[in-house]
């Protein structure tokens, strides 16, 4: 198939509109209730609005449990890695143009040992260069770059290894 022979070769593929645009704003309106609620900072209890995560989203709520187990998903991620699938971990995070963080260059694949892991991303909001949006190297699955101690992040690429021309 087309969409798998697209993921072996570039490491990713984009679902555009899996969702409809008041889907994705009833899940970011959940999402922020649930953050209000459950979400909280390290430093003084209180949510950082601009910058946060938290992980397991389906925990808390069902909307997210059930977007996991959506068939029109499952059905995706069978034909990317096989009928096997299983959830390994969830997160929500929440990120403006105005935090004080962004996620350094890195591969997952740095983290997982074993098998065969997919992430799937779910962008709730616009997602543009200027609002700190996810970028990806097509390709970069073939290779595992060398990673070094991250500052803020617990390993990152060199960005001077990567080619901005890339992404």
């Amino acid at each position: 198939e087309k969409l798998k022979k697209e993921f072996e070769e570039r490491g990713i593929v984009v679902i555009e509109q899996f969702l409809t645009r008041a889907q994705a704003e009833d899940m970011r309106r959940e999402m922020s209730e649930i953050v209000e609620r459950e979400g909280t900072d390290e430093t003084d209890g209180k949510i950082r609005q601009e910058a946060t995560s938290l992980g397991q989203i389906g925990v808390y709520s069902e909307t997210f449990s059930n977007f996991a187990r959506d068939p029109r998903l499952l059905d995706i991620l069978e034909v990317l890695m096989g009928p096997n699938i299983e959830l390994n971990h969830t997160k929500s995070v929440f990120k403006t143009a105005d935090a004080p963080w962004g996620s350094p260059w890195h591969q997952d694949a740095v983290f997982w040992k074993g098998g065969t892991k997919i992430t799937v991303g779910l962008v709730l909001s616009d997602s543009t260069l200027e609002n700190g949006c996810l970028q990806v190297v097509p390709e970069s699955h073939r290779e595992i770059k060398p990673h070094r101690d991250g500052r803020d992040f617990a390993k990152e690429v060199d960005p001077a290894i990567i080619n901005p021309e890339s992404v």
